[in-house]
C-alpha cells in the first residue's frame, strides 16, 4: 500500500515537472516559406534522378505491409482491453 501511494506520488510530481518545463519553455513556431521551396526542389531532383516507375510496386508492398502491421497491432490491442470469447 505505501508503495503504491509512493510511485503515484513520484508520478505526479514527475508529471509536474515536465508540465511546468513545457509551460515555460517560450516556442516559436513561425515558418517562412523558404523551407517550401527547398522541398520543391527535392522533390523534383529525387523524380528526376529515381525511376519511380520501376521503384512504385515496392512502395506500395512496403506501405501496404506496413499498414497491415498496424491494422493487426491495434486489433490485437483492442482484443486484449476487451476479451471476446465465444
Amino acid at each position: 500500500m505505501i508503495e503504491t501511494i509512493f510511485r503515484c506520488i513520484i508520478i505526479f510530481l514527475l508529471i509536474v515537472v515536465i508540465m511546468t518545463v513545457i509551460t515555460s519553455a517560450t516556442v516559436s513556431f513561425n515558418l517562412g516559406t523558404d523551407y517550401m521551396h527547398a522541398l520543391t526542389i527535392f522533390l523534383y531532383l529525387c523524380y528526376k534522378f529515381f525511376p519511380f516507375q520501376k521503384l512504385l510496386p515496392l512502395i506500395v508492398c512496403s506501405i501496404s505491409f506496413t499498414v497491415f502491421k498496424i491494422t493487426v497491432s491495434l486489433i490485437k490491442a483492442v482484443w486484449e482491453i476487451f476479451p471476446l470469447r465465444g
